[in-house]
């Protein structure tokens, strides 16, 4: 009896200790990460639009992929930081929905930039840049997808259909850009 007692007790109080360590989101934090993968989405849109069309440099081609790293990690925050946030309010959501529809078209033509430059990449003396820009388009678009996903699952439901419009564009772009690279 003593011991489940202690048990119970050991139980409890760790319980609220770890309950402390596990820090609340809120819906701002999750609009400042969208402006943040927003942000490095148009810096590395920025490389890939100025890599030239011929005579391009394997040190631009891997630049262009360390910014791809860095916008994949904003989106990681993003999911981590949407999963510790509670459902939205009608407010929240439509903020971080009108939030995602801004930011779209930056996602769509910067798809479409990589899928420009494919050309570029593929007449590098150093194989392999291709390959490597596949393995960035999947990466991101798993993240995103994660990302997606978790921003749905707190969405209010009557913003749900407008959100799935946004998504279902987005992931459109990223199976194109996918298909052009395979």
């Amino acid at each position: 009896m003593y011991f489940t007692r202690s048990f119970v007790a050991v139980l409890a109080l760790s319980s609220s200790v770890l309950g402390a360590f596990i820090e609340r989101r809120t819906a701002a934090t999750i609009l400042t990460d969208i402006a943040d993968v927003q942000n490095k989405t148009s810096a590395l849109d920025a490389l890939v639009v100025a890599y030239p069309t011929s005579g391009g440099t394997l040190a631009g081609a891997l630049a262009i992929h360390t910014a791809a790293t860095t916008v994949d990690t904003a989106v990681k925050k993003l999911t981590t930081d949407t999963t510790a946030t509670p459902s939205l309010t009608e407010a929240e959501g439509q903020s971080i929905l009108t939030a995602f529809q801004n930011f779209d078209p930056i996602i769509v033509k910067t798809l479409n930039d990589v899928v420009a430059k494919k050309a570029a990449f593929a007449a590098l003396p150093i194989g392999g840049i291709p390959a490597l820009v596949k393995s960035d388009l999947n990466t991101l678009n798993t993240d995103t997808q994660a990302a997606e996903s978790a921003i749905l699952a707190i969405t209010p439901a009557d913003l749900v259909a407008a959100a799935n419009v946004v998504i279902a564009h987005i992931n459109a772009a990223f199976a194109s850009a996918i298909a052009a690279y395979a």
